[in-house]
């Protein structure tokens, strides 16, 4: 008879929201939140080294809105990036999205500090389903620029939208970029093997382990998943 030692645990979905925040809980210059938001994001310039900050939501708004903590990440310049894996729909998204970036941004500054210390907040939301169905892209950057000429009033608001769903018949060797494999491996990284994970390259092997490492603890603790 088996013990749940000698089980070969099963990967959990890296698109559980849980399993998303500690399989990117890491900091420093090689690591994976870095890898994943400078793939994702065109940022000038690129992270190169990154800390995690501790936030987390009202009891009373956490309940309610369905969310436990962000991930918010802070480089070397003091920009802040907000990700969030976002599994299930809800009314009035791009809204809950202004409220966070919003605290996020409000709450840079203590009594006495000038506007001038404030840093960009960049928000992320993955989704694992379509938000905007019309549109055939699956990667939406909204910005504040001027509706006629395009004139940036600042630089300290991006909302970047990635519809997981849009790339999900994408097959491993049709994947260009390295946006592309990381949502390769967000959408797929349960179900395939380590020789084809190796494929995409040395950080998604280390991705792989950790997220091997993170179902094996779930499995041993009778976590739902």
């Amino acid at each position: 008879m088996n013990t749940p030692l000698s089980i070969k645990p099963e990967k959990l979905p890296v698109t559980v929201d849980a399993v998303f925040r500690r399989l990117f809980d890491d900091e420093g210059p090689d690591a994976l939140s870095l890898h994943l938001v400078n793939a994702l994001l065109d940022l000038n310039p690129p992270l190169t080294n990154v800390r995690q900050l501790r936030t987390q939501r009202d009891g009373e708004q956490a309940q309610h809105r369905g969310a436990i903590l962000d991930l918010v990440l802070t480089d070397e310049d003091g920009r802040l990036v907000n990700v969030e894996m976002q599994v299930i729909f809800h009314d009035f998204l791009p809204e809950r999205a202004l409220f966070y970036w919003s605290r996020l941004y409000s709450n840079q500054l203590k009594a006495g500090e000038d506007y001038i210390d404030l840093r960009p907040v960049i928000s992320l939301l993955i989704l694992r389903f379509k938000l905007l169905p019309e549109q055939t892209d699956w990667h939406h950057t909204y910005t504040l620029t001027h509706h006629a000429t395009g004139h940036a009033l600042s630089s300290h608001f991006a909302l970047h939208i990635v519809e997981l769903p849009k790339l999900a018949d994408r097959s491993i060797d049709a994947l260009k970029t390295p946006a592309e494999k990381w949502l390769y491996f967000i959408l797929n990284a349960r179900r395939a093997s380590s020789e084809e994970l190796a494929r995409l390259g040395e950080p998604f092997l280390r991705a792989e382990a950790r997220l091997k490492t993170i179902s094996e603890e779930d499995i041993l603790q009778g976590r739902p998943r």
